[in-house]
């Protein structure tokens, strides 16, 4: 629970990785050549992920396939060559070779490169935005007649989680062409109602969750289980009686996983 030593947070749902002006003007090239993936290391680190989520390599990656600057191996997926273009903006074929002396192939970001890609963030960040509109528009949106709503049954026999909620949500529902509702949206739910509240924990400075005192009036309480480990560690459960005002309200949070998902994918001024 959050106490006087923890701060207290508000925060939506985090963001598809994005970058402002100034966190990209804060980008400087290394004095050294470097790699694709400590390349991305370097521009996770000016943003805060506690509110966007971190950026992926394979992006840059495909990123780099789309311009013409690198290949991908034909007998390895996982291997990539640049090409004449992409060595002519400072992009170098290398070889690391790994202890047991088996030698692999990478492409190595000269500090030229580097700058290349800074200046080029841009196009990255639309890109990776694109596709993940491309993939989410390849499904309708989540969406429940009446009847499918009337049909959704509370848990009543042991402690529901909200991976059981979620699971009775979707359960009316074809994951292969709907996008299903998702777990970032129930949360963001739960928020905007005042139901629960986040918190960062000193000791882990990590994001905690807490039930607010609204929230256990509506019906939340914290359930006990044991891990694999033999621990034991407390999850948020849903009384019936609020398993079923959420049923009720998939209208209210198919629209809001619409307005999270515009916002996510709307690159940070």
């Amino acid at each position: 629970m959050p106490t006087e030593n923890n701060a207290l947070i508000t925060t939506a749902e985090r963001s598809y990785f994005s970058l402002t002006k100034a966190q990209t003007d804060s980008l400087k090239p290394l004095g050294h050549d470097t790699s694709v993936t400590r390349f991305t290391e370097m521009l996770n680190s000016v943003v805060d992920l506690k509110k966007v989520v971190k950026f992926n390599s394979v992006v840059l990656f495909e990123w780099l396939i789309t311009r013409s600057l690198i290949t991908r191996s034909e007998y390895n997926k996982a291997q990539y060559s640049a090409t004449p273009d992409g060595e002519s903006v400072g992009m170098i074929n290398d070889t690391y070779e790994k202890a047991d002396g088996f030698k692999t192939d990478y492409v190595s970001l000269t500090p030229a490169a580097q700058q290349f890609l800074f200046d080029n963030m841009d196009s990255i960040i639309e890109f990776q935005m694109e596709n993940i509109r491309k993939e989410w528009g390849k499904k309708s949106d989540y969406s429940l007649t009446d009847a499918q709503k009337s049909a959704l049954a509370p848990i009543k026999e042991r402690n529901a989680g909200i991976t059981d909620v979620l699971n009775i949500l979707n359960s009316k529902l074809n994951e292969n062409t709907v996008n299903l509702l998702r777990r970032g949206t129930l949360m963001c739910w739960l928020r905007q109602k005042s139901f629960i509240s986040n918190y960062i924990n000193e000791k882990t400075n990590k994001v905690n969750t807490a039930i607010t005192p609204e929230g256990e009036k509506a019906g939340l309480f914290n359930g006990e289980l044991i891990d694999r480990k033999g621990n034991p560690y407390t999850f948020i459960c849903f009384s019936p009686e609020l398993q079923r005002k959420i049923f009720d309200s998939a209208d209210e949070l198919a629209q809001l996983q619409k307005s999270e998902f515009k916002r996510k994918t709307t690159p940070l001024d």
